[in-house]
């Protein structure tokens, strides 16, 4: 991502929307269409912020709108590993052939 998640936050926010919740997969099927068809698609990777971490509770990853905890997840291969206990702040990775966060 071009900007921190709480850059990314703060954005949604100032133009009256929020980072994406993906509770199911459809939901993740929908965003990555968005995704994919948007100016910001690059077929080697586009990774974006969504809205959870796990700021509050190391390992407890929440939705930023809501507060619930993750029930659906499509984690990358060993994801999530918190590399170098700097790695709080979900984004979703998409390229042309998978897309998985």
């Amino acid at each position: 991502p071009k900007a921190n998640w709480f850059y990314a936050v703060e954005y949604c926010h100032y133009v009256g929307r929020r980072l994406a919740t993906i509770e199911n997969r459809k939901a993740e099927e929908n965003l990555f269409n968005a995704i994919k068809s948007s100016e910001v698609f690059s077929q080697v990777s586009t990774r974006v912020w969504v809205g959870a971490n796990d700021l509050g509770d190391e390992g407890n990853f929440l939705w930023h709108d809501t507060g619930r905890r993750i029930n659906y997840s499509n984690w990358a291969a060993l994801q999530p590993s918190n590399w170098g206990n700097i790695e709080h702040c979900v984004e979703i990775g998409v390229n042309f052939i998978a897309h998985e966060f």
